[in-house]
């Protein structure tokens, strides 16, 4: 072990029990082979300059490379997820939203949709009060994250009562590729709303992803009397999620995303609660086993695990690279519903899902050129 080694990890030692004046965190930058140029930056705990040491006041440039303390964290997500490997996240966001949609149809096999996705509110939102204690940051004016809870509680309010009435006759490998839609109507919206550039890559996908739909439509006579209204309740479902999207967007700055999911939880639980109570189906007096474990899933791994691994993901990585898995999670989702719930693949639902993924995409990253990125 090299000297600087034993010095760095003698400081990460004491630094645990007091703050001495010798150690501090130093900003980085960050490299990894999936970053494409924008390259963040990450603290670490090193030895200051001897000269450093006892100095109470600092010039401004040398405040800017050495630190007293290190910047403000999310509160425990950057404790529990800052050693993650990247692919672990990925793959870990993959397979829990690749298998959601099942897990939704199984909650309710044995009671009301509505029963279901209010008991799914009410774990996630024990949880969030559970950590909010170690939900420390609060950077915007309460106004602010009162408006932006609003607007994400109702956008989970109305977009999650479609997908538990949807899901009743739409397969759940097709529920994840429809979400996989996302995307470009939020890109659609934003450009409408907030006058982002909508290019003519985006424009080429977004007319593959409609594509895909009218596919989805023409040969969904073969999967029931009611496909087609489940489909455009999801499809419904989709752009109020991304009417919510944007509507967080434009009033969310430098807003902690755990406080925005604990924020939308807390609104939106009290509207299930109502929804449920208003409901015409009973309560069930006794649930299997298979409903008890996926409504336990939804609200502990869902809720809480997937966010908290595509957070990760996005301070990670690109955004470009983090919506991967808006490609992938409905592959594994159309092979997990056919794996364990005997879910039929035609060749209709396999020549939209290609349309609706290659359409996702090209919206995503645009052409392949020659001798450059996507554009």
């Amino acid at each position: 072990m090299q000297p600087s080694d034993q010095c760095r990890l003698g400081l990460n030692f004491v630094k645990c029990y007091f703050s001495g004046p010798i150690a501090t965190y130093r900003k980085e930058k960050v490299w990894h082979p999936l970053l494409r140029g924008d390259y963040p930056s990450r603290w670490r705990l090193e030895a200051m300059p001897p000269r450093f040491w006892f100095a109470r006041r600092t010039s401004s440039s040398v405040a800017k490379q050495w630190g007293r303390s290190p910047p403000q964290s999310h509160g425990f997500q950057a404790n529990i997820v800052n050693k993650m490997p990247i692919w672990t996240a990925f793959l870990t966001v993959t397979c829990i939203w690749g298998s959601t949609p099942l897990a939704i149809q199984w909650s309710q096999v044995e009671t009301g949709y509505q029963h279901a996705v209010t008991a799914r509110m009410a774990i996630g939102t024990v949880v969030f009060l559970l950590l909010l204690p170690w939900m420390k940051r609060r950077p915007a004016p309460p106004k602010q994250v009162f408006v932006v809870s609003l607007i994400a509680g109702f956008s989970v309010f109305l977009s999650m009562s479609c997908v538990y009435w949807a899901a009743r006759f739409v397969p759940s490998g097709l529920i994840s590729v429809l979400f996989g839609l996302g995307p470009i109507f939020t890109g659609i919206l934003a450009a409408v709303w907030l006058g982002e550039p909508f290019t003519k890559s985006k424009m080429f996908g977004s007319l593959l992803g409609v594509g895909g739909l009218m596919v989805l439509f023409f040969h969904g006579e073969t999967l029931g009397d009611h496909f087609l209204v489940g489909i455009a309740v999801l499809i419904v479902s989709v752009i109020l999620y991304a009417a919510g999207n944007i509507g967080i967007k434009r009033w969310n700055h430098n807003i902690s995303p755990l406080w925005i999911t604990a924020g939308s939880l807390w609104v939106a639980f009290p509207l299930f609660l109502l929804s449920s109570l208003l409901s015409e189906t009973p309560w069930p007096t006794s649930l299997g086993l298979q409903s008890i474990a996926a409504i336990f899933y939804l609200g502990l791994v869902a809720n809480v695990f997937g966010f908290v691994g595509f957070y990760y993901l996005l301070s990670r990585v690109s955004a470009a690279n983090a919506t991967l898995v808006t490609l992938t999670a409905p592959v594994v989702a159309l092979w997990i519903g056919t794996a364990f719930n005997q879910e039929a693949i035609h060749g209709g639902l396999v020549l939209g899902t290609l349309l609706i993924l290659g359409g996702l995409g090209v919206f995503q990253w645009g052409f392949l050129r020659v001798g450059g990125f996507p554009g």
